[in-house]
């Protein structure tokens, strides 16, 4: 308990306004709990309780859609619209339920070109029209408009998190989902780096600026894998 005590791993730490009791986070996995339509199951809010109680400081969730056409797999979690609010919170409160001041980030996240439905292969967007020889297609590319509209999605996911009683959000930018494409010059055109992403601005930053810019500010914690 000596050299327990002395660890920085159970030291105590913060992200932004938020402090986390010890420095162990269980990391976002994919799950495929919820139903098909993504909605929350018993299932999900019983296995982040199980979690809590193991002792971790903050757990992060499996990824949740922000856009009605950027889940990627099958009974992934969504948090669309207001509707999606009532299962999403029952995992924030049955974690906080537990009383060991266990934290809770969403993570949220769009499929991009990593549509994996096969029916939904029209669903595929990426910045540029790049084969992706994962998923053995050619992504549609994306207009500005679209892009607009999807990082708004993001935003109004941040503020569905925080209603729901997360303790912050997590941004999955990696493993060549949408915001990861941005990010990665081998998905993206010559063309979109030179004449579009110029005008467009980084989308990565532009989801937090219209985070930081809304009603939260800097008072809820965001966070990016």
């Amino acid at each position: 308990m000596e050299k327990r005590a002395k660890s920085k791993a159970f030291m105590a730490g913060g992200i932004g306004p938020v402090s986390i009791k010890n420095r162990l986070v269980r990391a976002a996995t994919f799950e495929q709990g919820a139903t098909d339509k993504g909605e929350v199951t018993d299932f999900l809010v019983e296995l982040y309780r199980a979690l809590a109680k193991g002792g971790v400081g903050l757990i992060i969730t499996g990824h949740a859609a922000v856009h009605p056409r950027g889940y990627g797999n099958p009974r992934m979690m969504r948090i669309t619209d207001d509707t999606y609010l009532p299962g999403v919170s029952r995992i924030a409160k049955a974690v906080h339920e537990i009383g060991n001041d266990c934290k809770i980030f969403l993570q949220l996240n769009h499929a991009g070109r990593q549509q994996a439905r096969p029916e939904l292969s029209n669903w595929a967007v990426a910045p540029s029209p790049v084969f992706d020889p994962l998923m053995q297609r050619t992504p549609r590319s994306l207009s500005v408009e679209e892009i607009e509209e999807i990082v708004e999605c993001f935003a109004l996911g941040v503020l569905r998190a925080r209603k729901a009683g997360f303790d912050g959000v997590e941004i999955h930018s990696a493993h060549g989902w949408l915001i990861s494409s941005f990010l990665s010059p081998h998905k993206i055109s010559v063309k979109m780096r030179t004449e579009e992403l110029p005008k467009i601005g980084c989308v990565f930053l532009q989801i937090f600026s219209v985070v930081r810019g809304g009603s939260l500010g800097t008072t809820f914690p965001l966070s990016s894998k």
